[in-house]
């Protein structure tokens, strides 16, 4: 309904023609059967008042869409002592056991990763060795659960070792000259990321979980991107569901990390043990392949 007979308001890009005003919906209530009713900000025409005594007036199901709302949140019901309230973004609280099951989960298939893994990992380690005698790792600050700050661990790839705290920040892209040669392998086939194994056993990020970027990438972000850093909502992982959708790598745009963003955010509010199996055998399947990762 809206304050004017056929006025038009649109949801989601698609445009919606009022059925009437306050007065010609409660007369359309009383002759006929709804199966629910949803309804928006009333621009301070109508007084919250005046819209819940006709809708709470009804046996429908009622749903309230306020019109700031977007994809990216969560928007589950709360409470404050008495006072019912929105929670716009995703939080785990609620979900200790699933998270201690997580912990449980990342520590058994870290330690069994690293088994498998673990000739390659020794070859690697001894060809960089090698190559930059004692500097075989990257070491840089990240940003983790709750925004917490710790350093990740990468296999070198690069001529250079810059701190992530760095301003100006370059991030590496493709055919990237202060990539080694060695380096390019290694991060075609993701095994530059295999130090952060250690990084999941202590406990600073996760299997799965949204991409822990350098600092100062995240304070521009932050500042450039709505509910960037609610992404800090759960750990780190080593693969995600926007690495799995195909937005890994190098971003050229806010907009593409926008749709990063929008990914893991996507991924705070849907998350469960089934979401993280699902994205760990995709992310197998595309490292086998080699496609989009």
């Amino acid at each position: 309904f809206s304050p004017v007979q056929n006025d038009n308001f649109e949801i989601d890009g698609k445009l919606i023609k009022s059925s009437g005003t306050l007065t010609d919906i409660k007369l359309f209530l009383k002759n006929h059967k709804a199966e629910f009713i949803i309804f928006s900000d009333c621009d301070g025409y109508y007084s919250m008042d005046q819209v819940l005594s006709l809708l709470g007036d009804t046996n429908n199901k009622v749903y309230y869409y306020p019109q700031w709302s977007n994809s990216i949140l969560s928007m589950e019901g709360a409470e404050f002592g008495s006072k019912k309230l929105i929670s716009i973004w995703k939080k785990t609280d609620s979900a200790l056991i699933s998270l201690f099951i997580k912990r449980i989960s990342d520590i058994m298939f870290s330690l069994l990763i690293t088994f498998l893994l673990s000739p390659l990992i020794f070859l690697v380690i001894i060809v960089l060795s090698i190559k930059y005698k004692e500097n075989i790792f990257y070491v840089q600050k990240r940003y983790g659960l709750n925004g917490s700050v710790f350093n990740i661990y990468k296999f070198r790839t690069m001529y250079v070792s810059e701190s992530g705290e760095k301003n100006n920040l370059k991030k590496a892209f493709i055919n990237d000259s202060r990539v080694t040669p060695i380096g390019s392998i290694l991060r075609k086939f993701s095994i530059d990321e295999l130090p952060q194994l250690l990084n999941v056993l202590r406990g600073e990020m996760s299997l799965v979980g949204p991409r822990p970027h350098a600092v100062s990438h995240n304070e521009f972000y932050r500042l450039k991107i709505k509910g960037y850093m609610q992404r800090h909502s759960l750990k780190p992982g080593m693969t995600g569901l926007a690495q799995v959708h195909g937005l890994r790598g190098e971003t050229k745009t806010i907009e593409d990390m926008q749709k990063r963003v929008e990914n893991d955010l996507n991924y705070v509010n849907d998350w469960d043990l089934i979401l993280d199996l699902k994205i760990l055998l995709r992310t197998i399947r595309l490292l086998l392949t080699n496609t989009s990762y």
